[in-house]
């Protein structure tokens, strides 16, 4: 509206004309804004965030004027297109306030270039162009806090991330030096899940990450995590960690999440057999069932006061010794070892293949003056009867008592369970965490055999009796994974590392049983 005013008038129309220029006003005021010139609509756009997570919303603001007023109760449309390309679409509609502002969230799976619009007077005006991208988020990575691994041994990541990445790749990479190399790479499966495994080369603290690569409208999402790396299976045992081997009850109940899917020593068959904890040294164990004379060696303390033990016995006493050798100095034993297959320190026949080296190690144990022997062997096989078994404990004590006349005392430690070649095969070929279930075998089967030990303890004053069968089975069960470790390595033989796991138990109570029945 344009009021004009005539110059000869003035006077005459001056008050008609206050009154005029306040109805003009008010009209002016009245009218909708739509009405307004459409060149002098503007609209804008902004992301507070430009980047957001994948499946969280992101927030859109932005602002509508009118020749530079604000312009409220407009009616503002989002729209977006895909970052790889497409047509623009309609993501949500929402009213400027009071101030012109507007305001409104939007979910998106992928990066999008964002614009907003509104309509006045038949015309639309459009905002600039902004981008929202979008970054992929990693849950549920395992494991959590800072995992446990051990050089050479393979360790596994595992995380998901929202299913709609399904097919995207993922990777797994280790700085060395100042450098990320990519250590391991696979793809998310249909469900967003996804299992990376490596393999450290080295201990120490280990620095990885895992990275969702940019591309197909998301950017890089990298998780970065550290890895303390042990040397070998014992010096992860020997640290201490929390729920490993004998520190956990065959019943379970206790699990480090840190450890990952880790398996001490190894599912590796070839390498689970050789997992002696260094029991078997050529220099200390003699494997030719011909020769009549034991190799011996000296483990421990050298003090002088040291209380003098020997450790006597097969290939199951002698896989104790990875039980026994870190405690000596600490508990103030020196340890001589008299170790070989087959044959037993038992009191046999002349005639007995066995009887020159039972007679060598009985004349060494007369010689080395020991306060302690430390005896162990296999117990009969399930199909001996009871009066073979009750035989060899007879023997067993008729080369006690003299040991003991002397001034020593016998401590026995009661033999383990038996296995089948498929239960040990259990345990090599099935994965954490079913491992622990699958592969037990009942008690009754494992133990079947008579061990003769037990009998003749029972029949030697200044012998006593040591058992570990509360770290080895259940009153029902014998697991053969305990504390994330296999027991066995063979139908019939403790892995060094399950043996070293039992150093602590194993020592205090040989301790205490030599405390009961010391001269």
């Amino acid at each position: 509206m344009i009021v004009c005013f005539s110059r000869g008038a003035r006077a005459v129309r001056a008050g008609a004309g206050a009154v005029l220029g306040l109805a003009v006003l008010a009209a002016l005021l009245a009218v909708p804004l739509p009405a307004v010139a459409a060149s002098s609509v503007t609209v804008t756009i902004a992301l507070p965030a430009p980047v957001v997570a994948l499946g969280r919303p992101a927030e859109v603001t932005g602002r509508v004027t009118h020749g530079g007023r604000a312009a409220p109760g407009v009616e503002v449309v989002l729209e977006g297109r895909a970052v790889t390309g497409g047509d623009w679409r309609e993501l949500a509609e929402v009213s400027t306030g009071a101030d012109g502002r507007y305001s409104t969230a939007v979910r998106v799976v992928t990066g999008f270039d964002l614009r907003a619009s509104t309509t006045t007077g038949g015309t639309r005006r459009v905002s600039g162009t902004t981008r929202l991208s979008v970054q992929p988020q990693v849950y549920d990575l395992a494991p959590a806090g800072q995992p446990v691994a051990v050089s050479g041994l393979e360790q596994t990541v595992t995380g998901a991330v929202y299913q709609q990445l399904g097919g995207r790749r993922v990777k797994l990479e280790h700085l060395q030096g100042t450098t990320w190399s990519t250590v391991a790479e696979t793809r998310f499966d249909a469900a967003g899940r996804f299992t990376l495994r490596y393999v450290p080369s080295v201990a120490g603290t280990l620095r990885y990450r895992v990275v969702v690569p940019s591309g197909g409208g998301l950017v890089m999402k990298v998780v970065p995590f550290s890895v303390r790396s042990y040397a070998s299976p014992a010096a992860l045992v020997a640290a201490g960690v929390p729920c490993v081997g004998a520190l956990t009850p065959p019943a379970g109940g206790c699990d480090n999440p840190d450890l990952g899917s880790l398996v001490l020593p190894t599912q590796d068959p070839a390498a689970l057999r050789l997992d002696t904890g260094g029991s078997y040294n050529p220099a200390c164990w003699t494997s030719d069932v011909l020769k009549a004379v034991v190799a011996s060696c000296r483990f421990g303390s050298a003090r002088p006061d040291a209380l003098k033990v020997a450790l006597v016995g097969d290939s199951h006493a002698a896989g104790y010794l990875a039980a026994l050798r870190p405690k000596l100095e600490w508990r103030g034993w020196r340890l001589d070892t008299y170790l070989s297959v087959g044959c037993r320190w038992m009191d046999v026949p002349p005639e007995d293949p066995c009887a020159p080296r039972a007679q060598h190690v009985h004349e060494a144990l007369i010689a080395g003056d020991y306060d302690l022997v430390v005896i162990s062997g296999l117990r009969q096989p399930a199909g001996s009867s009871a009066e073979q078994a009750a035989e060899v404990s007879r023997r067993y004590s008729r080369a006690w008592s003299e040991i003991v006349d002397g001034g020593a005392a016998v401590v026995a430690i009661a033999d383990f369970g038996y296995f089948t070649d498929t239960a040990v095969a259990c345990t090599t070929s099935t994965p954490w965490p079913d491992v622990v279930a699958r592969c037990t075998t009942p008690r009754s089967d494992a133990m079947r055999g008579i061990d003769p030990l037990v009998a003749a303890v029972q029949s030697t004053p200044g012998s006593a009796l040591v058992t570990l069968d509360d770290k080895l089975c259940t009153a029902v069960d014998c697991p053969l994974v305990i504390g994330r470790t296999l027991v066995y390595r063979d139908r019939h033989h403790l892995t060094g590392t399950y043996s070293a796991s039992l150093a602590g138990v194993l020592s205090s109570r040989i301790a205490a049983a030599y405390a009961r029945v010391q001269p």
